[in-house]
């Protein structure tokens, strides 16, 4: 009940604006971060929907949806899916089965690892070496939740810079 008098006075705060300025800006940015995850797991998804069916395996929508789940998800990806099945078929001594699906294993890892920086990147509003580079940065920082905190701790920085940019210089246009 006291949301708005607090508001107004968050708002006298000389940094208000350019954190609220910055702010919106992470929220499109996340919002096209989240639309490239499932873009990505969409694909992966299908990829495995197509090999699933080629191999003959019942369920293969359900198992293919779950597949590109599990892939969406950073630190699992489809290896989690496909080395522990794989290690199985080669244990029954079903090597053409484990191939086929070392195969489709190729294919989405390569899937993810050339769409993954473009799009990721694009979402963001960095530039694709620059994601990845967030991204390895983060992971040795800050491990497993460096991932995230990464790409998205250069987001911060970068929509902080351009506030202050644009306090220092308010008669500039800047190009975002």
């Amino acid at each position: 009940k006291d949301w708005e008098h607090f508001h107004k006075l968050l708002y006298k705060l000389p940094f208000a604006a350019p954190v609220s300025n910055a702010g919106s800006r992470i929220l499109v940015c996340v919002k096209s971060w989240i639309r490239a995850q499932c873009r990505i797991m969409l694909v992966i998804s299908l990829e495995c929907a197509a090999g699933y069916w080629l191999l003959h395996i019942p369920g293969f929508p359900f198992w293919a949806a779950l597949t590109g789940i599990i892939d969406a998800l950073q630190v699992f990806g489809t290896g989690t899916v496909f080395f522990p099945w794989i290690a199985i078929l080669v244990l029954q001594c079903d090597y053409t089965f484990a191939i086929w699906l070392g195969l489709l294993y190729l294919i989405t890892w390569l899937t993810r690892e050339l769409m993954e920086p473009k799009l990721l990147g694009d979402g963001l509003g960095l530039l694709p070496i620059c994601f990845l580079m967030s991204v390895i940065a983060g992971l040795k920082l800050f491990g497993a939740l460096g991932l995230f905190t990464g790409p998205f701790g250069v987001l911060l920085i970068r929509e902080l810079w351009y506030e202050l940019e644009a306090v220092s210089a308010p008669d500039r246009e800047l190009h975002i």
